[in-house]
């Protein structure tokens, strides 16, 4: 089995990539929610003019995403904008759209929902700064 991610073989195992530990399961496992204080997560380097997430705790952690398009899907599926590679994230988890200059989140009927600033959410309006998780991941929303 070739991985879809970084084309190598899979493990003997058949489960995970050799190369880059993708999983091949099928199932969405269940994660329980992160308490993130927003101090702690510090924000990187902005530029004002595209909007940007980051990666702010998970195994991408310090990674920055640029939102150069009016809508992104995130999660577990190589097809999305914002690759989120655990198996505690849905192939498709959430999409960003731009509507009338804001930034909303969707949660796209995930098995661990989204949440924005430590709150479940199926629909967010975002600000600058807010924390959301996906899964196992803890993400800072600037623009």
């Amino acid at each position: 089995m070739k991985c879809p991610i970084c084309m190598n073989e899979a493990n003997n195992d058949g489960d995970t990539c050799s190369a880059c530990g993708y999983h091949f399961q099928e199932a969405t496992q269940q994660f329980a929610a992160i308490t993130v204080d927003p101090e702690e997560a510090k924000p990187a380097a902005e530029d004002a003019s595209v909007a940007t997430l980051t990666m702010c705790y998970g195994k991408q952690e310090g990674l920055v995403f640029k939102l150069d398009s009016d809508l992104v899907q995130l999660g577990r599926s190589p097809k999305c904008g914002v690759m989120l590679n655990d198996m505690t994230v849905s192939r498709v988890h959430a999409e960003l759209a731009k509507i009338n200059g804001e930034w909303v989140i969707n949660d796209c009927d995930s098995f661990n929902g989204v949440w924005v600033n430590n709150q479940p959410v199926k629909q967010a309006v975002l600000h600058s700064g807010d924390l959301l998780q996906i899964g196992c991941f803890v993400i800072r929303f600037s623009e």
